[in-house]
C-alpha cells in the first residue's frame, strides 16, 4: 500500500500550495473530483490545470495569504486534511478567511481515486 508516500507527498505538496507545482505520481491518471457546490470533474490534466488557475490567482489577486493544515490518514483508505486559509485580496484591505476538508480517497494499490472537498 502506498499510503504513506500520499501522506508525505500531501504533505510537502500543502506546504507549497501556491508557489511550486504538485507532485502528481500519488494521482490516478482519471482522478474524480468533487465539492459541494456541485463542481465535479475527471483527469489528471483537469486537476493539474485547476492548481496552475490557483498558483496565477494568487499571484495575481492575493496580498497575502497563509494556509494551515492538519493530516490525517484513515484505516478505511482515506486521507484527512483539514485546512484553513486567510487571504488579503489585494486592494481591499480586508482578510478572508476559508475552512475545509480534502478527503483523499485511495485504491487498492493505495494511489489517489478521488479528491472530495467539503
Amino acid at each position: 500500500m502506498n499510503q504513506g508516500k500520499v501522506v508525505d507527498t500531501l504533505k510537502k505538496d500543502y506546504q507549497n500550495l501556491f508557489t511550486q507545482d504538485l507532485d502528481y505520481s500519488i494521482y490516478e491518471k482519471e482522478i474524480s473530483v468533487r465539492d459541494p457546490s456541485g463542481i465535479a470533474f475527471s483527469g489528471l490534466s483537469m486537476y493539474m490545470n485547476l492548481f496552475k488557475l490557483m498558483r496565477f490567482f494568487e499571484r495575481s489577486a492575493f496580498e497575502y495569504h497563509k494556509l494551515q493544515f492538519k493530516i490525517a490518514p484513515a484505516f478505511d483508505q482515506t486521507v484527512r486534511v483539514t485546512w484553513h486559509l486567510e487571504v488579503m485580496i489585494k486592494g481591499s484591505g480586508k482578510t478572508k478567511f476559508f475552512d475545509g476538508i480534502s478527503l483523499y480517497h485511495l485504491n487498492n494499490d493505495g494511489w489517489v481515486k478521488e479528491h472530495e472537498i467539503t
